[in-house]
């Protein structure tokens, strides 16, 4: 997590999972997820190893993606909240980590993602977060509780 408070920090190939992995496990309040497709199972565990701290974590999936079935029944199993965005598709692929950084960008977190794929995210520090962070949380609101339809 080398981006200072203001300053961005661009990420490619294995540095997106890696600063995803370490802003997960260094969460101390929150982790709020808005992601297209979520199948990859480090990221998963860590997830559940967060909600395990008692910290927030919230995940919003894109509700039209049967690959994210796994990862959704594995993330409630652990007591992580889990939401469908309705409507349009959800293409956003955004980590909010303690209201204080935020790793946005192409990578779905997934093998492919963080892997295969050419892909750019960026590591996002300062006031930009908590503009971020509105954003989720008023998408948070729309969504259906998991198990509703809307």
């Amino acid at each position: 997590c080398a981006a200072k408070k203001g300053e961005t920090e661009i990420l490619t190939g294995g540095g997106i999972k890696e600063s995803v992995m370490g802003n997960i496990r260094n969460s101390k309040k929150s982790v709020l997820v808005s992601m297209f497709t979520l199948t990859d199972r480090d990221c998963v565990r860590e997830l559940c190893r967060a909600a395990g701290r008692r910290v927030d974590v919230r995940v919003m999936l894109d509700g039209g993606q049967e690959a994210n079935m796994e990862s959704r029944k594995r993330l409630k199993e652990c007591s992580v909240a889990v939401r469908s965005y309705p409507g349009r598709m959800l293409h956003m692929k955004m980590g909010l980590f303690d209201g204080e950084a935020a790793v946005l960008g192409s990578a779905n977190w997934t093998y492919g993602g963080f892997s295969l794929n050419r892909e750019f995210d960026c590591l996002v520090r300062g006031g930009s977060v908590s503009r971020l962070a509105r954003v989720f949380e008023d998408d948070w609101k729309k969504c259906a509780v998991e198990g509703e339809r809307q």
